[in-house]
């Protein structure tokens, strides 16, 4: 099987003990119903038991390197998998370490809006769980649908100028969630970033007020989520924005129009960040379109946990009117 670091893997099946090395695969291999498949885990699952009740159970591998907590070698070993599967960026000594004992590795992001389906269909084939896989893609499409059928006929003057932003002035050419959501990435054009999977790349306020963003979007890694029901550190970052003095005269700013969103929306249900930046982006267009229904069905449905939006999580700010 070709993976996501376009290396051809090859697997014996059936595959009876995986190792899940991040959240992204991890929630790839719930949505197959494959949990009983797995056998440990990246050590940051076993922190998330809101997401991941049965997974976070189960013993700790360490993360994967290349910038993250180091892998636990000796407790890969110790568990004996047939399989680890894990991010194309992790650390290149992984794969000399646990080819040397005959563990392939198979790289599925789970993160790429543009490869979601494929990762998915390879890993329902890899676990004999195609019939999974094609109910999660089906109602991945059936959300998608509802924001593609308005926003691929926008022409780019309908389409909002929006800065992304991760800390303060680091930002991503990458905007493919952008894109679908009907917005046009600042950024887009820009290179020399410093991480090629995100194209990410640091710019200044003087740049900012050149581009005039109409939208102003930031992440909120901390402070958001699952783990919390109070938005206060959602709103001090978007009023820390808005007090931006040397962004003062951005349209953005001056219109107030300064939305926080948070990472956990990324990965297998990008959908539903997409979703908010389209209302967003198109509130006419999408007065109507519900991305916490989509969430909460993701969850209900295919995580198969028990975890009520309407009273729980924080993910987005300020929150969408309905």
């Amino acid at each position: 099987i070709l993976d996501s670091a376009d290396k051809i893997v090859t697997l014996n099946k059936p595959l009876e003990r995986i190792i899940v090395g991040s959240g992204n695969q991890a929630e790839g291999v719930m949505v197959l119903k494959a949990v009983d498949t797995v056998v440990g885990v990246g050590s940051w699952i076993t922190t998330q038991g809101t997401v991941y009740p049965e997974l976070s159970e189960l013993p700790p591998v360490g993360g994967f390197g290349a910038g993250h907590n180091e892998p636990d070698i000796e407790a890969i070993f110790e568990l004996d998998p047939d399989l680890y599967l894990i991010y194309a960026t992790h650390a290149p000594e992984l794969d000399e370490q646990l080819g040397a004992v005959g563990i392939p590795i198979l790289c599925l992001d789970f993160y790429r809006p543009t490869g979601l389906r494929e990762d998915t269909a390879k890993l329902g084939y890899v676990l004999n769980r195609r019939d999974e896989a094609g109910a999660y893609t089906d109602f991945c499409d059936e959300c998608m649908n509802q924001i593609l059928e308005k926003t691929e006929s926008l022409s780019e003057e309908d389409k909002p100028r929006v800065y992304l932003e991760y800390t303060d002035y680091l930002t991503s050419s990458d905007d493919e969630t952008i894109a679908l959501a009907g917005g046009r990435n600042i950024a887009a054009d820009l290179t020399g970033g410093s991480s090629e999977w995100s194209g990410i790349v640091t710019v200044d306020a003087e740049w900012v007020i050149e581009q005039d963003p109409e939208i102003f979007l930031k992440w909120a890694p901390y402070g958001a989520g699952y783990g919390t029901d109070d938005p206060a550190d959602m709103k001090a970052a978007r009023d820390a924005v808005l007090s931006r003095t040397e962004l003062a005269h951005v349209s953005a700013i001056e219109d107030e129009s300064v939305y926080m969103n948070t990472f956990s929306l990324f990965g297998t249900y990008y959908y539903v960040s997409v979703a908010y930046m389209a209302k967003w982006f198109h509130p006419e267009l999408f007065y109507d379109l519900d991305p916490q229904a989509m969430h909460q069905e993701y969850l209900t449905e295919f995580l198969g946990i028990d975890y009520d939006l309407s009273e729980h999580g924080v993910f987005v700010y300020p929150p969408v009117e309905d």
